[in-house]
C-alpha cells in the first residue's frame, strides 16, 4: 500500500531569508514506527543590475530630443520579471485658467517628459 502526498514551499510568503533552508516532517504511522522527512531548498531571490544608477540628460534645447539607453542585466539564474511605471503628470486644471483654455488643454494630451520603452 502506498501514499501519495505533495509538500509545497512558498519562501515569500513563509518571509525565507536567502540561503540554505531545512525543515523535518514527522510522518507517524498507526501501530507503527515513526519516520522523518528531512526538506531543504536553497532559497535565491532575483537580482538586477543597471548600467547606470542615474542618468543626467544634460540641457536639452526646446524642441530637441535626446535619448539615453541603459542596460538591466540578470548576472543570476533566478527568472526576473520586471516593468517600469512612469510618473504621469497631473490631469487636474486649475481653476483659476479661463473655459476656453481649459477647453484647449482637455483636448491635448500633456506631453510626455520622459518615455520607457
Amino acid at each position: 500500500e502506498s501514499l501519495q502526498f505533495n509538500v509545497r514551499f512558498d519562501p515569500a510568503s513563509a518571509k525565507c531569508a536567502e540561503g540554505h533552508i531545512e525543515a523535518r516532517l514527522p510522518v507517524n504511522l498507526v501501530n507503527g514506527p515513526g519516520y522523518i522527512i528531512k526538506l531543504t531548498a536553497d532559497v535565491a531571490r532575483p537580482k538586477i543590475e543597471l548600467s547606470s544608477s542615474m542618468i543626467d540628460f544634460g540641457t536639452v534645447l526646446c524642441g530637441q530630443c535626446k535619448v539615453i539607453t541603459i542596460r538591466l542585466h540578470n548576472p543570476y539564474f533566478v527568472k526576473c520579471e520586471w516593468s517600469a511605471i512612469a510618473s504621469k503628470p497631473s490631469k487636474q486644471i486649475p481653476k483659476h485658467v479661463p473655459l476656453h483654455l481649459r477647453k484647449k488643454m482637455k483636448e491635448k494630451p500633456a506631453p510626455k517628459y520622459f518615455e520607457v520603452e
